[in-house]
């Protein structure tokens, strides 16, 4: 049978480090969500930039040429590098 004296303390020292422990997983997964959040945050933010980059392109393509281009294939044909 097991010693009752260390049988009391035994269980505080396990609840203490049960509770420490759950309290570092609940802040593991807080810091996990916020960085996923940021990371979607970033990939919109970086999308609308390219939407605005595109469209700063497209507007001085129209005052270039005074009009919009049709497609993408003309944009190559008309491009600096072609």
């Amino acid at each position: 049978m097991i010693n009752s004296r260390f049988t009391v303390p035994l269980i505080v020292v396990l609840g203490i480090v049960a509770a420490s422990v759950y309290h570092h997983v609940v802040k593991v997964k807080d810091v996990a969500e916020n960085v996923l959040e940021a990371q979607v945050r970033s990939k919109f933010y970086r999308v609308l930039n390219h939407q605005r980059s595109m469209a700063t392109a497209l507007e001085q393509y129209f005052v270039d040429n005074n009009f919009y281009p049709v497609s993408t294939t003309e944009l190559d044909a008309n491009a600096p590098w072609a």
